[in-house]
């Protein structure tokens, strides 16, 4: 996953490439203006860490909110500190590479997701094939392993909602 790869994905769904200045300096006449960010696989700081993409979103008071998973959305950044430029506000996640603002507007945008393979249950077929006896239980937060505040990171959660344990 890189930057262009995304930016290539947003513009097919309907959003337009602006620049900084416009993004900054101004409302957009509809819609809402947005920064993209991504977590390259080479900026994971915690185990089980996939590229991933991130959305800041500009308010109609000018400062810029976010929301992570299930978290409520905010408009302050990792510090508390209110989000007023997207490129230097700490976000949580390692979202290191900021790949541009777009203009969006809901209403056209033409959103599509691609499905993400069930690992666990394929796992588990291949091993009762095998005529193994499998289970599955929920993995509990590990704050060794895992990224520091897991309600930041769904993506993260996502992957260790189930562990597979062999019976």
């Amino acid at each position: 996953m890189t930057c262009a790869v995304l930016e290539k994905a947003i513009i097919a769904d309907g959003a337009k490439k602006i620049t900084r200045r416009q993004a900054m300096n101004s409302q957009p006449p509809k819609g809402q203006y947005v920064a993209m960010f991504l977590r390259p696989q080479s900026s994971c700081n915690f185990a089980r860490c996939e590229p991933d993409f991130h959305f800041l979103r500009k308010d109609s008071n000018g400062l810029w909110s976010q929301k992570a998973g299930e978290a409520p959305a905010t408009n302050r950044d990792l510090t508390s500190t209110l989000i007023k430029d997207p490129q230097t506000a700490k976000l949580q996640g390692s979202y290191t590479d900021f790949c541009g603002y777009y203009q969006v507007d809901p209403a056209k945008m033409k959103i599509g997701t691609t499905p993400v393979p069930n690992l666990v249950s394929k796992g588990v077929e291949k091993w009762k094939a095998k005529g193994l006896q499998v289970s599955v239980q929920p993995l509990a937060y590990n704050a060794e392993v895992d990224a520091s505040d897991p309600t930041q990171d769904y993506a993260m959660l996502q992957q260790q909602m189930f562990a597979i344990q062999r019976g």
